[in-house]
């Protein structure tokens, strides 16, 4: 797997984090082949694909349909159905057939939110040094 370079340059990427992967290629067939090679590795260290929590998303004009899956039968014979979404978040980011950055901008302005929200009993606590309330 080449895991450097844009996908401009290249047929697909791959990039990970833990547990977390995000699978990018030009095409279905490409996405296809991706899924493939990536069944063997795992396979040998004792891990697997979660079926259930494996979803991909296509970047077209098309307009979005639910219930669209797309079937991969890798060589050990095993066979997965992914199901298609509108957007997932990976990272903490938003990716979306139709990106909108003014979501992903109110979606950590609301984390940021809930983080002061959780805070502020201490921030306002008047026994606590400004120091260690700015250190937070």
């Amino acid at each position: 797997m080449e895991r450097s370079g844009l996908l401009y340059y290249k047929r697909h990427q791959c990039p990970a984090f833990a547990d977390d992967l995000v699978i990018l290629a030009r095409n279905k067939k490409e996405l296809k082949e991706v899924i493939k090679r990536l069944e063997e590795r795992p396979v040998k260290r004792g891990l697997c694909t979660n079926e259930k929590n494996t979803k991909y998303m296509e970047w077209t004009e098309e307009e979005y349909q639910e219930g669209r899956f797309l079937k991969v039968e890798t060589n050990t014979g095993k066979k997965y159905e992914f199901e298609e979404v509108e957007q997932f978040t990976y990272l903490g980011s938003i990716f979306s057939r139709k990106p909108n950055i003014g979501e992903e901008i109110e979606v950590r302005i609301m984390a940021g939110n809930r983080c002061v929200a959780g805070l502020r009993r201490i921030l306002r606590n008047k026994n606590i040094s400004r120091q260690t309330k700015i250190r937070l």
